[in-house]
């Protein structure tokens, strides 16, 4: 019963966060965009568009009401889940998020993948090789990696992998999964250049700390093979850490998936966000802001979750 109930009140909790994140988000976004420069309305008309339309279309759209009383409009359309229509298409904007949300996840997830599966296996490696060559040349290569800017990276595997070998191509999409993997592949390496050496550098730097650990000394003195140790011990142990920097790091990769998304033309929230800024597409900025904030708040959520699972340590701090 009392497990129960530290259960239901973390979720409670979580979830008065997810609605502040909501109302900070509407007012920012509202606030931001409406200040900024440019009209949706001459988007939509065009620019031979008459005064007295633009006048009318700007008093449809409630573009002439003041900022705070937009403000409000926004915070009661979002309440009732209802985030809007676009304003250049007149599509709603949630169905047009549905469209593009799962190319970005789907490179997100992929890229999480790829870090996982190439970083935790060097960081265990290097912490076990302290201080040799091997130590110090996987870390001088994660370091060089982690300097390079995502879209600088991505334009490099182009340059290889598509233009130059033509293994995998250079943007586009297919009509669905798993057709699409191949697409996304290359833009998820480039993410992982950002990610992996971050993952690498904590897994190494845990692992280090509990290497001299007597329950380690224990396992090995009761004859257990060195990759028994790291597997069963050491690996779990390293766990927490790898799983901080995926949450820490959430909205920097969603930032830089949308970067890359647009560098390979794939139809995510970067072609998403890139036509809205364009034609000042209030609604369809706001969403999308929406729909990232509350990923991020879901995304930590989860690794809270985890620790707790994982650590029981955390359970009984809690």
């Amino acid at each position: 019963m009392l497990v129960s109930t530290r259960w239901a009140g973390l979720l409670l909790r979580r979830a008065f966060d997810i609605i502040v994140v909501l109302l900070a988000v509407v007012a920012a976004t509202t606030i931001i965009i409406r200040l900024a420069p440019g009209d949706p309305a001459r988007s939509i008309l065009g620019n031979k568009a008459t005064p007295e339309a633009l006048e009318a279309l700007r008093s449809e759209l409630g573009l002439n009401e003041p900022v705070l009383t937009q403000i409000g409009t926004s915070l009661l359309s979002t309440a009732r889940g209802d985030v809007g229509n676009s304003l250049i298409s007149g599509a709603p904007v949630l169905e047009l998020i549905g469209q593009a949300l799962p190319v970005t996840l789907g490179i997100i997830l992929l890229t999480v993948l790829i870090s996982v599966a190439l970083a935790v296996p060097l960081g265990l490696y290097s912490a076990l090789r302290q201080g040799t060559r091997v130590d110090r040349t996987i870390g001088t290569l994660s370091l060089i990696v982690l300097s390079t800017p995502a879209f600088v990276l991505a334009l490099l595997l182009i340059a290889v992998f598509a233009v130059g070998l033509g293994w995998l191509p250079a943007g586009g999409w297919s009509t669905g999964w798993p057709e699409s993997l191949r697409f996304v592949l290359l833009p998820s390496v480039a993410l992982a250049g950002y990610l992996a050496p971050q993952v690498m550098r904590s897994t190494r730097q845990s692992a280090l700390s509990i290497l001299n650990l007597q329950f380690l000394e224990a396992a090995e003195a009761r004859g257990l093979s060195p990759s028994s140790i790291v597997l069963r011990h050491l690996l779990p142990n390293s766990a927490l850490p790898i799983i901080s920097v995926i949450g820490v790091n959430t909205a920097a990769l969603l930032s830089s998936a949308v970067i890359v998304e647009v560098l390979f033309g794939l139809p995510g929230f970067g072609l998403l966000i890139q036509e809205a800024v364009a034609s000042r597409d209030y609604t369809v900025l706001q969403g999308t802001a929406l729909v990232a904030a509350v990923g991020v708040v879901l995304v930590n959520f989860a690794c809270e979750i985890l620790y707790r699972i994982i650590d029981p340590r955390i359970r009984i701090a809690s």
